[in-house]
């Protein structure tokens, strides 16, 4: 499961492992215990991983980076983010060679942009709509955006009761 939810990326299954060992009673670890520790895990990943990584990049790019999260993690055309922009291709060509240099983006072809981490697109997205000003996140949104990251339905069900801001039913 840890493997699995990390996507096979070092630092993310260092992060869940250590959580998992955290959260486990004993020597044994069991189904669960991983599952809460991906939980927090991402939660550490939040506030720490991806949060650098945002706050690396200017105002400028975090909204590119927005842009891009409509692709998902795999990426997609540089000339689609400009339209989403409202910009020509070419004057966003500081903007995306700022973020190839700083390791958030890089180009997989010609003409095409992809996150360095899996999960941003996720993270830029839950970040686009809190600076929107959206107050909550429909369920359909809540899943993919767990997709992404690894969260479980159980643990949703429980930040609701726990009254968790942004969480809607």
């Amino acid at each position: 499961l840890v493997v699995a939810k990390s996507g096979r990326y070092p630092y993310f299954l260092q992060q869940y492992g250590q959580e998992t060992w955290n959260v486990a009673a004993g020597p044994i670890i069991t189904e669960r215990d991983a599952e809460r520790g991906v939980l927090q895990g991402n939660n550490q990943l939040d506030n720490g991983f991806f949060r650098a990584r945002w706050d690396r990049a200017t105002p400028a790019e975090q909204q590119y980076l927005r842009a891009m999260a409509d692709d998902g993690d795999a990426g997609g055309p540089s000339s689609e983010i400009a339209a989403r922009l409202g910009k020509k291709p070419q004057s966003l060509g500081p903007t995306r060679a700022s973020l190839i240099a700083k390791g958030l983006i890089y180009a997989p072809e010609h003409g095409i942009v992809a996150f360095t981490v899996p999960g941003m697109a996720a993270s830029a997205s839950v970040k686009s709509r809190r600076l929107a000003g959206e107050r909550t996140i429909s369920k359909t949104r809540l899943r993919n955006v767990a997709a992404h990251i690894g969260c479980f339905d159980d643990d949703l069900n429980r930040l609701r009761r726990r009254g968790a801001s942004g969480v809607a039913a």
